[in-house]
């Protein structure tokens, strides 16, 4: 349930729906548009309640999918919110939580800024095929930290591993719990 809400919830925010947006006709018309472009899940929040949901093309809100490029995203609020809390700093060495790191050349230079902005110097990765955050953290550096961008899912999986290491647990709780702070304020 957590995942719904989070989700849905930053999207209904993200939108700043309006009353008119809420209407039933526009959301049954956005659900239409959504299941045409092969869309498996529409959830829309307000002020932290269900409003909307549909889960047309085989989707269900108990099965997990991968949000492949929406990972960018979350990372990046998750990123803004952990540097809040001071939990972290954006040009912050990520050596400086993941140990393995520090007596790399390449890689004990990487800051979080760099990593999520996908110019580490790490490679990006196999699209559609992300690795586990253990694999990734094992992925040398092809080019140093800045010098070129690569486009891919081992920069996010590494910042996935940096943030489960500083919060001793889940990242995907972590962001729940902001975004709840978030509304709050």
């Amino acid at each position: 349930m957590q995942r719904r809400a989070l989700l849905g919830g930053l999207v209904s925010f993200g939108l700043g729906l309006s009353g008119q947006a809420q209407r039933p006709s526009n959301l049954e018309k956005a659900a239409a548009y959504s299941a045409q472009h092969r869309g498996i899940a529409l959830l829309v929040m307000v002020e932290g309640k269900v409003v909307w949901e549909d889960y047309p093309n085989g989707g269900h809100p108990e099965r997990p999918h991968e949000l492949a490029s929406g990972t960018k995203s979350f990372s990046g609020l998750m990123a803004v919110a952990a540097a809040q809390d001071g939990l972290l700093a954006l040009d912050e060495p990520v050596a400086q939580t993941l140990s393995e790191w520090r007596d790399d050349p390449l890689r004990s230079a990487i800051t979080i800024r760099q990593l999520l902005q996908l110019v580490s110097g790490l490679p990006g990765g196999r699209l559609g095929r992300p690795p586990t955050y253990a694999e990734a953290v094992q992925t040398p550096a092809a080019a140093p930290p800045g010098s070129r961008f690569s486009y891919g899912p081992i920069p996010f999986q590494v910042f996935g591993e940096l943030m489960r290491r500083k919060l001793g647990g889940d990242p995907l709780a972590y962001l729940a719990v902001s975004y709840t702070h978030l509304r709050a304020h």
